[in-house]
This record gives C-alpha cells, sequence and structure tokens, in this order.
C-alpha cells in the first residue's frame, strides 16, 4: 500500500513537472517569436521612416488645405448658380476623412507592419480605403458631367434644372452613399492574415497582416468583388477622360472661332461684348483644365494603388518594400494636390484665402477688416460657360 503511494506521488510528481516544462516551453517559443517579429518591425521601420514622416506632413497639409477649401468654397450664396463648387466641397470632405483616418492609420502601421493584431482596426482601414476611392469617383464623374452640360447644352432645360441646389447636393449625397455601399464587402472580407516570413537571419517567424480574412482568402466572392472594383475604376476613368476630351474640343473650336473673327469692333458697344465674350471663354477654359486635373490626378493615383494591391508583399526587402509602399499610397498626395491646385489656378480662391489669414490688415482708410467680414464676406464669382 505505501510502495502504490510512492508511486502514485512520484508519477504526480511528474505530470506536474512534465506540464510546466511544456508551459515553459511555449512561454519561451512565444517569447521567441516576438522577438523576431519587433526585429522584423523595427527593421522596416527604420527604412519607413522618411516615408511616414512624409504621409505625417500629407496628413497635415491636406488637412489645413482642404478646410480652407469648405471655407471658401462652402459658403452659402456664393454657392449658388455654381454647382461645380458643391461637388468641390463633397470632395474637400472626403480628403478631410482620408487625412484624418486613413493617413494616420497608415502611419501607426509603419511602425508595426508585420503585428497587425487588431482586426476591427484592419476592417476600418479597408473600408474607408475602398469608401474614398468610390466616392471620390462618382464625385468626379457628376462633375465632368455638369460640366459637360454646361458646355454643350448651355441654353437648354439642363440650366433650369440645375438652378435648384437641391440636386447637385443630392448627387453628392448619393455619391457617398454609393461609396458606403460599395466599401461595406471591403471590410466584411477584410481582416488579419497570418503568414510565414523570414527575419535577417534567415529564421521563418509567424507575422501577422492586415489583408483577406481567414474565411475570405481563397474565397470566391472576393475575387470577383476585386475584379468588380477593378472594371468600375477603369470604366469610370474612361468616361471621365471621354467627357474632358469633347470638353476641351468644345472650348478649343470656341477660342478658335473668337480668335479669327477678324478685327476688333469698333463700335464701343460691341468692342465690349467681343472682349466679355472671350474673357469668359478663356476663364471656363482655366476652371475646366483645373478640374480635368483634379480628375487625372485622381485616375493616376488610384491606377497604382489598384495596380499594386494584387502584389504580393511577404517576400520584398525592406528598400523595395518601402518604393512599393509610396506608390501604393500615392493617393495621399491628392488630398494636398487638390487644395494647391485650386491655389494656383483659381484668382478668388487665393483672394478668399488672403482675406482669411489677414486678420490685422488695415483698409486704406485706416480702418480694421472685423472677422466676421473675413469669414463670411463674399468671395469674386469666377466666370464660367
Amino acid at each position: 500500500m505505501l510502495y502504490r503511494s510512492l508511486h502514485s506521488n512520484t508519477k504526480m510528481r511528474n505530470d506536474l513537472t512534465s506540464i510546466l516544462s511544456t508551459v515553459s516551453d511555449t512561454n519561451i517559443t512565444r517569447t521567441t517569436e516576438d522577438e523576431k517579429r519587433n526585429s522584423i518591425n523595427a527593421e522596416y521601420a527604420e527604412v519607413l521612416l522618411p516615408l511616414t514622416s512624409f504621409f505625417c506632413v500629407l496628413g497635415l497639409v491636406g488637412l489645413v488645405g482642404n478646410s480652407l477649401v469648405l471655407c471658401v468654397y462652402g459658403k452659402g450664396k456664393q454657392l449658388k448658380n455654381k454647382n461645380y463648387r458643391r461637388y468641390i466641397v463633397c470632395l474637400a470632405l472626403i480628403d478631410i476623412v482620408t487625412c484624418m483616418s486613413l493617413i494616420p492609420a497608415e502611419v501607426i502601421k509603419h511602425r508595426n507592419y508585420f503585428s497587425f493584431e487588431q482586426d476591427g482596426l484592419c476592417k476600418a482601414k479597408c473600408f474607408f480605403n475602398v469608401f474614398a476611392a468610390a466616392s471620390a469617383s462618382f464625385c468626379l464623374l457628376a462633375i465632368g458631367f455638369d460640366r459637360y452640360c454646361k458646355v454643350y447644352y448651355p441654353l437648354s432645360k439642363y440650366k433650369d434644372l440645375k438652378s435648384s441646389s437641391k440636386i447637385p447636393w443630392c448627387i453628392c449625397v448619393c455619391s457617398l452613399l454609393l461609396g458606403v455601399l460599395i466599401a461595406v464587402p471591403s471590410a466584411i472580407m477584410c481582416g488579419t492574415d497570418k503568414s510565414n516570413m523570414a527575419t535577417s537571419t534567415g529564421e521563418l517567424t509567424e507575422v501577422y497582416l492586415c489583408g483577406a480574412a481567414l474565411e475570405y482568402k481563397y474565397s470566391i466572392y472576393r475575387r470577383v468583388y476585386r475584379i468588380g472594383l477593378c472594371v468600375l475604376q477603369a470604366v469610370l476613368s474612361i468616361i471621365m477622360i471621354a467627357i474632358y476630351i469633347r470638353i476641351g474640343m468644345k472650348i478649343k473650336c470656341h477660342l478658335r472661332r473668337i480668335s479669327r473673327g477678324g478685327n476688333v469692333p469698333l463700335d464701343e458697344s460691341d468692342r465690349i461684348n467681343y472682349y466679355s465674350s472671350e474673357s469668359k471663354s478663356r476663364f471656363a477654359s482655366t476652371n475646366i483644365t483645373l478640374l480635368c486635373m483634379v480628375s487625372l490626378i485622381y485616375i493616376i493615383t488610384y491606377g497604382f494603388y489598384i495596380a499594386l494591391s494584387f502584389v504580393n508583399t511577404i517576400n520584398m526587402k525592406p528598400i523595395t518594400f518601402a518604393f512599393f509602399s509610396l506608390f501604393f499610397r500615392l493617393y495621399f498626395v491628392q488630398s494636398v494636390i487638390n487644395p494647391l491646385l485650386y491655389f494656383k489656378m483659381d484668382q478668388d480662391f487665393r483672394d478668399s484665402c488672403r482675406k482669411i489669414f489677414c486678420f490685422g490688415k488695415k483698409e486704406k482708410d485706416g480702418t480694421s477688416k472685423r472677422i466676421s467680414e473675413l469669414f463670411f464676406s463674399s468671395p469674386p464669382q469666377i466666370v464660367s460657360l
């Protein structure tokens, strides 16, 4: 009996020792895996540091610039009969969402790129990526269609329809809602993805990436969804390019007719009408060139994003990965370029910005400008066809 009791106690001690040893080995293995991941993260974060700093600057400048766009273009009465300004306000809101959500998320991701274990954050990031792209696509298409109708059918019923301010705002809201609907499947099918990656010493370790959720990684639905997004983006881009080519041809012909119209009329009233027509045409050409450049930059930057989204990054070297990340997130530049283009090509936007920042500037008569006048005074109207 005593022998059996001693044997039982010995067996229990051996089992306990085995369990403790297993737990200890597991903790050591887990610690080793974490150290390997931290080593990979540190190596890539160091190489990505210039790009991370660049994204921080883009986010800050884009937030300030698009806030100015909202302040200048979003002033009630100044939007009357200027439909494209409403669409620009919508674009500015989308860019602000990008500057406040996507860019900060990408900066945080650069610090722990291969330890992305927050499934909810990954889903949110995927949602806003697709939402920003889709909403901007529909909004830019609406701008192009608005300019096309303005140029080709200036005296048609379209001119009466667009007098209502509700129509452009409804189109903007529909663009945002369509962006949400298109982005929801992306959030559902995104998640943290486990993969094996070699360290600088050649050892394999498990890493966590923000990509396809495990249940959708090889799903036919995800493939169809991604192909559908590519086709949609391609179709919208082709339509936008075709619209602006047609608009450009029409304006070019109009300017050519004016320049070949012969000598300047001698009659004073005819001379005024002559110069007024030429001035309006050239201002319209400048405005449409501005909107065309905004659309073109969008098409190019998101073209890089869609093309590179099919590339596998798990075996890339740090330097290669840094250049890949630059072109993959090149669409962040659009959030900064749009306000800069408005400032460069729109005299009224420049004048309004100067009014906003010159709080202490005095008028010629010595009286100071009131802050309320600076923010709520009406900027000059842009002449358009």
